[in-house]
């Protein structure tokens, strides 16, 4: 596909954060090359400081239909390459909704349970074919079929993996920077059924020992040894991310899988795993 003024990846992405008005003329640029223009413009289309991803897209439920409420995309991406990447990763979740999200899957989830609750925004997913996490099935499908028209687009599950590689020189740059890293994860915290993890310098590692020491922190905490050059390559975002970004259960064992994290070596450090109380869930976020 040829390259038009709006996708120009030269341009300075600097300048135009913040600005949710641009934002929202290229997801419609976007929308009208990789979507045909069908896709529905969601109500908000804004930019995030930090976050937990570098994208989120998320639906609701109006009774009759799913709909996307509104995209988000993080400041903390640091070329257009990138920002390109996440935001039609984000456009494909939206296709999914407003393709797949059919009444008589509808139907079928209402049966399961009371609308919006977990298990009814799950039956949808699965019906669809989208996993549970949204980047399987029809999702994937998709990607496939997009990378294929544009050679220059990289769709992958994690918005991590497609930022450009950092050199050795800015590997070794940041570890020298950071110090000592740990890989923490938390299980069985009452407030969430999910497992986080992240990693963190040694100084909030310690300030963490003593939290849990003070029961000031809840769920079982463990430590993992990892490949620090990796992991490095792997997260290529500012580092004060470190300590602070958790990420999900499901991308940890994905890290497990290619040798990132060594699986075997889990250290409990403190905690105690408790019972979660499900609560409702008012959306759906991918």
């Amino acid at each position: 596909m040829a390259r038009t003024a709006f996708d120009d990846p030269k341009q300075d992405l600097y300048k135009h954060k913040g600005d949710d008005e641009w934002l929202a003329k290229q997801w419609a640029g976007y929308n009208k090359k990789f979507f045909g223009g069908k896709l529905k413009k969601p109500k908000e289309i804004y930019w995030i400081r930090g976050g937990k991803a570098l994208g989120r897209c998320g639906s609701d439920f109006d009774g009759k239909k799913i709909f996307v409420n509104h995209i988000e995309i993080s400041k903390e991406i640091e070329n257009y390459t990138t920002f390109r990447n996440t935001l039609v990763h984000e456009m494909v979740h939206q296709w999914v909704d407003e393709t797949y999200a059919t009444k008589d899957i509808i139907q079928a989830a209402n049966a399961c349970g009371k609308a919006r609750s977990h298990k009814w925004w799950n039956s949808i997913k699965k019906s669809r074919g989208a996993g549970t996490d949204g980047h399987h099935g029809t999702w994937l499908a998709k990607c496939e079929e997009l990378m294929k028209k544009d050679k220059t687009l990289k769709l992958t599950k994690y918005g991590s993996s497609n930022e450009t590689q950092l050199t050795t020189r800015q590997v070794n740059k940041a570890l020298q920077s950071l110090g000592k890293l740990h890989c923490i994860v938390q299980e069985g915290d009452p407030r969430t059924p999910r497992r986080h993890f992240y990693f963190c310098t040694d100084k909030a590692y310690k300030e963490l020992l003593k939290d849990i020491k003070d029961g000031m922190r809840g769920g079982e905490w463990a430590e993992y040894e990892f490949d620090e050059k990796k992991m490095i390559q792997e997260i290529k975002s500012p580092m004060t991310y470190v300590g602070s970004r958790y990420y999900k259960g499901n991308y940890f064992d994905n890290l497990c899988e290619r040798g990132i994290i060594d699986k075997y070596s889990k250290k409990i450090i403190g905690g105690v795993k408790t019972k979660h109380t499900r609560r409702t869930r008012s959306r759906l976020w991918w």
